[in-house]
């Protein structure tokens, strides 16, 4: 465990921006030293800029001057590093004194910011996994930060989410996180790099920040709810999806898709909210369920999937968008109706090709007879559309 930061060192509002930077290097020529005014209030974002520079710390004596500072803040490897560049470093070396908590903060986000642009994931880990726990701690203002949108690097909010974050932490983390943010994580997704539960997260989101995830709120929340409880996997041989007694599971290879995965997500999670089974089969939900979670799931991938995506299940996903873009709910009921259809026509062949002996142990609502009024029921239905 890292040790505690003092009052004399960087806040950790400053510093964890910073984690993935390099130490400034501690040998540089120190700036005369002079008295400040009494009433300037230029101290303390004095005390505060040259504690994260790292060539004084606050408790010693500061310059007053103007040309000091600039030269403090020029002359060091932070603004170095950043290439003297950043519109707010500009304005506090040219511009009216600012307040110590004001521009002098925005200098300090931007010129760190830059220099985080440096370091790679991996890196960036490292230096996550340094900082001090509890709720109280550097990485519990890391995370505060990144809720507040103040850190929106996708290394630092990936490197969150890789470093031993609990379900609770990573839905609380990216609930609400900005559009853009968001978007940045998908390449971690693509690369394998995050857990299953922080790409379930991350497919949630995508999800939730759809319009039908506008419209939806409460099937979100039953996602997100479903995940702190540990009760979505993604260990499914067969299909892209399957809920049943309440616990989701999906196809494993959606968690490098992040677009397919908040749109099966969707689909689960319209059943999750139904309190139904899900797919196909006896005893599954109604056709009028999952016509529900097909619209669902189409909409969401409208709204994200990329058509040039290679996956096996891009067809699938496709199939049920353009229905629902061409004929809309009755459509796609008639595409699930059709989907129900065959697997009972495949269910009652099988059931019938048992031997006397094997039809006997099948349960009342998996025999040769349960199927054949399925079959029946479901053509019965397809005929009035």
């Amino acid at each position: 465990m890292a040790p505690r930061i003092d009052s004399a060192k960087p806040s950790i509002a400053l510093k964890v921006q910073t984690a993935a930077a390099s130490t400034v290097a501690k040998t540089e020529t120190p700036v005369a030293r002079a008295t400040p005014p009494a009433s300037s209030g230029f101290e303390a974002q004095k005390k505060k800029l040259m504690s994260v520079s790292g060539r004084y710390v606050a408790h010693k004596p500061v310059v007053a001057e103007r040309a000091d500072l600039k030269d403090l803040i020029s002359g060091s490897r932070l603004a170095q590093q950043a290439g003297n560049s950043s519109p707010q470093l500009s304005q506090l070396l040219t511009g009216p004194t600012p307040d110590a908590e004001g521009a002098v903060g925005k200098v300090f986000a931007d010129v760190q910011g830059n220099m985080m642009k440096a370091k790679t994931a991996a890196e960036t880990l490292d230096e996550v996994f340094k900082l001090s726990p509890g709720p109280k701690g550097e990485r519990a203002e890391l995370i505060a930060q990144v809720k507040a949108g103040k850190v929106t690097d996708p290394k630092v909010v990936g490197a969150l989410l890789k470093s031993s974050m609990s379900a609770q932490d990573a839905v609380d983390l990216l609930k609400g996180m900005p559009k853009s943010a968001l978007e940045s994580l998908k390449p971690l997704l693509r690369a394998g790099e995050l857990t299953r539960v922080a790409s379930v997260a991350v497919g949630i989101e995508l999800a939730a920040q759809t319009e039908w995830g506008k419209k939806n709120p409460k099937v979100v929340e039953k996602l997100r709810t479903a995940l702190i409880d540990d009760k979505i996997k993604a260990n499914l041989k067969t299909g892209l999806g399957s809920t049943q007694n309440g616990e989701m599971n999906l196809k494993q290879d959606l968690l490098k898709t992040p677009e397919a995965l908040a749109a099966v997500l969707a689909h689960e999670g319209v059943h999750l909210h139904q309190g139904s089974d899900c797919c196909g089969g006896k005893g599954a939900t109604s056709i009028a369920g999952e016509t529900e979670g097909n619209v669902a799931q189409a909409q969401v991938w409208s709204a994200l999937g990329d058509p040039k995506d290679k996956a096996s299940y891009t067809a699938q996903l496709n199939a049920y968008s353009e229905a629902f873009e061409t004929g809309g709910v009755a459509a796609v009921q008639t595409r699930v109706g059709q989907m129900y259809l065959k697997n009972a026509e495949e269910k009652l062949a099988s059931r019938k090709a048992e031997t006397p002996d094997e039809q006997k142990a099948r349960s009342a609502d998996d025999n040769v007879a349960a199927w054949e009024a399925m079959v029946k029921e479901l053509k019965s239905e397809l005929a009035k559309k």
